[in-house]
């Protein structure tokens, strides 16, 4: 139920996906533990739940802690804590936490929001600009005629060019792009969302400040998981540690972070020698963790299977 199948209408991928991104888009993410019946001690699986259809309150004789849930189709009910595992976000005051962005990120989403919308229409309208007329003589009857019939030609997405005379000079009403910042706006507005999220700009393909190769790109990535996703894992692990096993001898959840903070080839492959004892040194690890770790059989069955001609392991 949490690898493969927590429930008949998710994947675990996709539940796991709804579960997080309700924790970071609206500040809590809820799931319901599904039991056989409505005493059992047996959890068989659970599923994800929107976080506008979860209301938590205290009872307020106990202070208990309860959960309404109002589903899509049907009544609504009432689940307790045991029955619900919410994943939290930085304001939790005991019952909710507040939206990431609505209160973080809010200001940086609006700005890149409206330079996007800037820049659509700026291009949509031929990337002109609102500009005046102005000058020092009266013109004649005929002379503001004719510049009107010129005006009008040029709405009508002409790019015929405009004839002053008269003594007339264009004077701009509008910021153009470049002193306005458009760019570097947008540039900022990516930069601080990834900052409230703790991404690396990389991930996002925004590598303006950054090389987009080498070590100090593999250096960001292992940042990224030691501190921004192991803050979400151990929250995840230690709730449906606390739910499942409370009191746990034999299972527990733990997620292995091994294949996302991988070196290339040959730093993993000195960093096994390192652990097999290289130059004398003392030994850490034997060979068969090692190969476990590259996915590879135990290095007895592989050299049965070499012999009796049977297939690898998978």
């Amino acid at each position: 139920m949490l690898n493969e199948r927590p429930c008949e209408e998710f994947s675990a991928a996709d539940a796991w996906t709804y579960l997080v991104s309700a924790k970071l888009f609206y500040g809590d993410g809820y799931a319901q533990l599904l039991r056989p019946g409505y005493s059992s001690a047996k959890v068989i699986g659970w599923k994800p739940l929107h976080p506008n259809r979860v209301q938590p309150f205290k009872d307020s004789s106990t202070g208990e802690k309860y959960y309404r849930v109002q589903p899509e189709f049907g009544p609504a009910y009432v689940l307790d804590t045991a029955d619900v595992v919410q994943l939290t976000s930085l304001g939790y005051d005991g019952l909710t936490s507040p939206s990431p962005i609505t209160y973080a990120a809010r200001e940086a989403i609006g700005n890149a929001l409206a330079a996007q919308q800037f820049s659509g229409k700026l291009f949509s309208e031929g990337a002109t600009f609102d500009y005046a007329l102005q000058t020092d003589q009266n013109l004649k009857q005929e002379q503001l005629e004719g510049l009107k019939a010129s005006l009008l030609a040029r709405t009508s997405n002409s790019r015929a060019p405009l004839i002053l005379s008269g003594g007339l000079k264009a004077a701009s009403l509008s910021i153009n792009p470049k002193d306005a910042e458009i760019l570097g706006t947008r540039l900022f507005s990516v930069e601080e969302i990834c900052r409230i999220f703790g991404v690396p700009p990389h991930l996002v393909g925004h590598t303006e400040k950054t090389s987009s190769w080498g070590t100090g790109m593999a250096e960001q990535g292992g940042n990224f998981v030691r501190y921004t996703l192991m803050t979400h894992l151990v929250q995840i692990a230690q709730e449906f540690n606390h739910r499942l096993w409370p009191i746990r001898q034999r299972f527990f959840v733990e997620h292995i972070t091994a294949a996302l903070e991988k070196g290339d080839t040959k730093s993993r492959f000195d960093a096994y020698r390192s652990a097999l004892g290289r130059a004398g040194e003392q030994p850490f690890m034997h060979v068969d963790e090692i190969r476990r770790a590259e996915n590879l059989p135990p290095r007895e069955m592989s050299t049965n299977q070499v012999s009796t001609g049977a297939p690898n392991a998978a």
